[in-house]
């Protein structure tokens, strides 16, 4: 996926712009304290770690930042338990319900959830 991103920023003429990085989040979101702040940040992980990934990015975004998380929604469930019929998923559901709570009541972060395909939160970062 990483080689196909390169290419499409590549085939788009966003080269000088986009810096698509590969490696475990955590060490890679760890080792660029003190870079160029970033304007754009997109989270998919597993569930249970966005509230993680999102701490270590946020202090890396410049001011008027977009950080974009996918698949909140997951399925419907993080909306309503009716959606979990058999109950396997209760950790990632509530772990994703903290974590919409938590960005949603970040000062200084104007969040949205938009139920597009399994659900996308975008958060404007104004520190």
């Amino acid at each position: 996926m990483h080689e196909a991103a390169i290419s499409n920023i590549e085939n788009l003429g966003f080269s000088d712009r986009i810096t698509a990085l590969l490696g475990d989040a955590r060490e890679v979101l760890e080792g660029l304290k003190g870079e160029e702040p970033f304007d754009f940040v997109f989270i998919d992980a597993a569930k249970s770690h966005y509230k993680a990934f999102w701490d270590l990015a946020f202090p890396l975004c410049e001011d008027n930042a977009l950080i974009v998380c996918d698949n909140v929604l997951m399925k419907g469930m993080t909306a309503s338990d009716e959606f979990d019929t058999k109950h396997r998923y209760k950790t990632s559901i509530r772990k994703m319900r903290e974590f919409l709570d938590y960005i949603n009541n970040i000062e200084g972060v104007e969040t949205s959830v938009l139920p597009v395909g399994d659900g996308v939160s975008i958060s404007v970062i104004n520190k």
